[in-house]
């Protein structure tokens, strides 16, 4: 666990001394084999992350992002000079800048001396080999008739030129993307090198909840640490597609949503792409299911093995769903239904009853 930010956020209630401090701390997880059946789990009401310390309630995530792999592009600007005035003794000037937090620029001006320029050409190809003989240029510069053409030199943030000269146009030719996922993005976010796999790409998961405790440091007040997660999991991986619409189904709103009005004692979160098989049920419950198989099937096990209670059923993917029935056991109501939830219940002895309520 790294803290990496403190943010002095304080609130009083004089007659019980209630003090909130947002201490933001941060805890990473690596998973180059993801198997979303045992990475992404919910236990007792709460979310288990593989690699995570500890476990969440879903009504305390304040945020979820998903960033993909991106290798990154190289980003191309053109500016087309046609426009430019042809003036002795003037200088032509263009400024690169970086959109970094430090708003890195370069700047570059060609000066006509006592002859204006034979044409818009001359300019371009003057400014283009400034810019080509610059150590620390942020892009290299090529021509083309009166365009002047920059291209990045690495992916990363984007760089911006512009002028004071009455061009035509200044047009992003080629859109920058950003890399990410890359193993050295990985390492810079924190994750140790020595767990990632060099051939990976991964994709990002960022999780921001909240953990309250009481601290007597402060008089035994509640404190209050915002914590964040990330996640990195290997796209290449077979597992990766399962373990990523898990993910996604989890922390969607609908998906956190139904987990804070379901999150009953004994919740059992599964998710797979054919069928799961319960052997036991531990009521009361929660089940989490979806698939990419149509039907997908719940095979209950013997009445007398589940016990008598309840169990609901969130559907996250809508997908039909068929119920298998073990042994001589019976289910009331229909076997086959096209469900988002629904509440089962087992007298424990030899019958299941289902009230599907979407």
């Amino acid at each position: 666990m790294r803290i990496f930010l403190t943010v002095l956020f304080r609130t009083a209630l004089w007659n019980c001394i209630e003090l909130n401090f947002i201490i933001m701390a941060f805890d990473i997880s690596v998973l180059n084999t993801p198997v979303l059946t045992t990475d992404l789990t919910v236990s007792g009401g709460k979310i288990v992350i593989t690699g995570i310390g500890e476990n969440f309630a879903p009504e305390d995530v304040d945020s979820y992002t998903r960033t993909a792999y991106a290798a990154g592009t190289l980003g191309v600007w053109t500016i087309d000079m046609t426009g430019t005035t042809l003036r002795a003794n003037s200088g032509y000037k263009v400024t690169i800048t970086r959109q970094d937090p430090a708003n890195t620029a370069r700047s570059y001006t060609w000066y006509s001396g006592s002859t204006a320029p034979a044409d818009v050409a001359a300019i371009v190809t003057a400014l283009a080999a400034q810019i080509n003989n610059d150590t620390g240029r942020l892009v290299d510069a090529t021509t083309s008739t009166d365009d002047l053409i920059l291209t990045q030199i690495a992916v990363g943030y984007d760089n911006i030129p512009t002028t004071d000269e009455n061009v035509d146009s200044i047009t992003a030719t080629v859109a920058n993307v950003m890399p990410s996922g890359r193993v050295a993005d990985v390492i810079a976010l924190g994750a140790p090198a020595s767990e990632t796999v060099a051939t990976a790409n991964y994709t990002t998961y960022s999780i921001i909840y909240r953990r309250r405790a009481g601290n007597d440091a402060v008089g035994g007040a509640l404190v209050q640490k915002q914590m964040q997660i990330l996640v990195f999991a290997d796209e290449l991986d077979a597992g990766y597609t399962a373990f990523n619409a898990g993910m996604n189904a989890t922390f969607s709103n609908t998906g956190l949503d139904k987990l804070k009005q379901d999150g009953t004692p004994g919740m059992v979160f599964t998710t797979t792409a054919v069928a799961v098989t319960l052997t036991r049920l531990n009521f009361p419950g929660v089940l989490m299911v979806t698939g990419t198989a149509t039907p997908f099937t719940i095979t209950l096990p013997l009445a007398a093995d589940a016990g008598a209670g309840m169990l609901f059923i969130s559907n996250l993917a809508d997908d039909t769903v068929t119920f298998a029935i073990t042994g001589s056991d019976t289910l009331t109501g229909t076997t086959v239904a096209t469900l988002k939830r629904a509440w089962l219940m087992c007298n424990g002895v030899d019958n299941y009853w289902l009230y599907t309520l979407d």
